[in-house]
């Protein structure tokens, strides 16, 4: 039994043991997670997200991703292949949440936030500053860091059940070993 459990579990870079996807305790702190994580942000300027000292983590200003999937605006928000100023339309959608709300592994048009644009027929920009792995903690704390910049008319935030796990632990690696590259 102990070689059957010991194959089906998972050891991270800092000895934490996840079995079935559960941490096992003693929960360790993922030190060499954030270390490399945080060298990776300050050394490798194609990253699309880079360090932030209130949000951990955010998107590059005008960062793209090496596939072309993710672009970002000057103003951080994500944006299609034609990253153009849109429509005059007077009034505007912010949008903040996870990677459900941001379309993480989705093409640009295929987005929430390109979808619901396309929806309104152009008569309110659609601005999507939701990011992978944020927190509610953080689309709240996004939504407080542009609010004023970009005065939108409507304010969505995007929530799924996993957000629970995420507001209870600062560093995620106390709940899943899936997302290494983003350590809080």
């Amino acid at each position: 039994l102990p070689i059957l459990l010991r194959a089906l579990s998972i050891v991270t870079p800092d000895g934490a043991v996840f079995l079935f996807r559960a941490p096992c305790p003693p929960l360790k702190v993922p030190v060499v997670q954030v270390e490399e994580s945080l060298r990776r942000y300050d050394s490798d300027s194609g990253l699309v997200i880079q360090y932030d000292a209130q949000l951990g983590w955010a998107p590059r200003p005008g960062g793209v991703s090496a596939d072309g999937m993710y672009r970002y605006a000057r103003d951080g928000s994500r944006v299609g292949p034609d990253d153009r100023p849109k429509n005059d339309a007077k009034e505007s959608v912010a949008l903040f949440g996870d990677s459900t709300m941001h379309g993480t592994g989705v093409a640009w048009r295929d987005s929430i936030g390109a979808r619901l644009e396309s929806s309104l027929g152009g008569k309110r920009e659609v601005k999507n500053f939701a990011l992978g792995a944020y927190g509610m903690d953080q689309a709240l704390l996004r939504w407080r860091s542009v609010k004023d910049e970009v005065k939108p008319s409507v304010v969505v935030f995007g929530f799924q059940a996993e957000n629970v796990k995420r507001n209870g632990s600062i560093f995620r690696a106390f709940y899943t070993y899936e997302t290494v590259d983003i350590p809080f």
